[in-house]
């Protein structure tokens, strides 16, 4: 008969294991998991957005830009003169938010009011009210990208819509051809 005993150090361990996931599951709608889920999902948003920018641009291929790591991705963006260092340091405050909420269980609120308060682009991030103040924050760092974006489209669009022209003055239907080339490309990257 085999008398198997359990080292009490690893049933303490598996104890505290089950009463932190208890309290994760039990809180799952507190404030601060709320904060978690947004962090993680505009982080994906505002890498998403700089992604398409730096493909758009043909900083390099997009294959390329997606193993890029993310601080590489926004010195890209200062050199294309998209973003100033403000708007840098505000989303590697984001990303280091996104990092503790993504790899920490237990998360110290003053920890995260620090990198919400140290945002440069936002003025006086204080004047939130403070349970609010990280999705606030949050919101109009993610518009300023959103808005860099978008004026990125529009300047290709620009773009697409001049070569177009000079295009069809030569010839309307390669012109034709050309502008569905263009809206086909456009729509992939």
């Amino acid at each position: 008969m085999n008398d198997f005993t359990p080292n009490p150090l690893v049933l303490q361990e598996l104890e505290k294991v089950s009463q932190v996931w208890d309290n994760l599951i039990e809180n799952m709608h507190t404030k601060s998991n709320k904060d978690r889920i947004t962090s993680i999902l505009v982080q994906v948003m505002l890498e998403y957005y700089i992604d398409r920018i730096l493909i758009i641009n043909k900083v390099d291929s997009p294959k390329k830009i997606y193993k890029m790591r993310y601080d590489s991705t926004l010195e890209k963006l200062k050199e294309l003169n998209l973003i100033d260092n403000n708007l840098e340091h505000d989303l590697l405050n984001f990303y280091e938010i996104r990092n503790i909420y993504a790899h920490e269980i237990e998360i110290h609120e003053k920890q995260i009011l620090d990198l919400v308060n140290g945002v440069k682009t936002v003025k006086d991030p204080t004047r939130f009210i403070e349970k609010d103040r990280f999705q606030q924050v949050f919101q109009i760092i993610l518009r300023q990208v959103q808005r860099t974006f978008e004026a990125v489209l529009v300047r290709e669009q620009e773009k697409s819509e001049e070569n177009t022209h000079s295009i069809s003055q030569n010839n309307s239907s390669f012109s034709r051809n050309s502008l569905r080339y263009c809206e086909q490309q456009f729509w992939l990257l």
